[in-house]
């Protein structure tokens, strides 16, 4: 399932370079719920030269608040300087 996404945003990708637009400036929602998946998915999108946002999930209808760890996992992707020069396992 994780290929067929790949595919999916690799092809948009595409498509916005061919109407100019540069991979460093497309910035992508990541929604984080499940840090080992949104680490993955901030992976996939480091590779293709993209801007990952990393967005804590918070569930309004059941009131849950983000934990500490998505907390820290999406700080740690939106300062891109650190994003860019190390991996979250180091990081840790």
């Amino acid at each position: 399932m994780m290929k067929n996404k790949v595919s999916r945003i690799k092809r948009a990708i595409e498509r916005l370079n061919r109407y100019g637009v540069k991979n460093y400036r497309i910035f992508v929602y990541v929604p984080v719920k499940d840090v080992t998946g949104a680490n993955e998915r901030c992976r996939i999108l480091k590779k293709l030269g993209v801007n990952p946002f990393a967005q804590t999930y918070r569930g309004y209808e059941s009131n849950t608040q983000p934990t500490r760890e998505q907390k820290h996992f999406a700080w740690y992707v939106n300062q891109k300087a650190v994003f860019k020069s190390t991996e979250w396992e180091n990081y840790r």
